[in-house]
């Protein structure tokens, strides 16, 4: 079972239930902290996010960028906070204007981890 922590700063001209909002429309199931104006989540499921990344079809983009934001048994992604919050994935270089969505997820395997996220497609049919 993957550890997956989310954070990322409240800014004040945010809503701080929005951000809850955001985080949780792609990881239901976090337990979230407010300390010092930044939400600190945990959970270990990622079904929302793979549901979201299907429904959306880019299995080939989240592969990408889990590829990119790996190291021995984490995995780093930067999620655009404002997309979110409609339930939907936007992977972000750089620091966008809010914040972003700081997602990190931990697990032994993490080569597996990814093939269960996103499993490789051919012409959008997973193999």
């Amino acid at each position: 079972m993957p550890w997956v922590e989310v954070r990322t700063e409240v800014n004040p001209t945010e809503d701080q239930d929005r951000v809850m909002q955001a985080a949780r429309a792609l990881f239901p199931d976090l337990e979230i902290k407010i300390v010092d104006d930044h939400l600190l989540g945990t959970t270990g499921s990622l079904d929302a996010f793979k549901a979201a990344i299907r429904k959306q079809k880019i299995l080939d983009a989240t592969r990408g960028a889990l590829h990119h934001g790996a190291s021995d048994n984490e995995i780093i992604l930067y999620l655009n906070k404002q997309v979110a919050l409609m339930g939907k994935v936007s992977f972000v270089d750089g620091d966008p204007p809010l914040g972003a969505l700081v997602v990190s997820i931990r697990s032994e395997d993490i080569e597996a981890l990814i093939d269960q996220v996103a499993p490789r497609t051919e012409n959008g049919v997973i193999q």
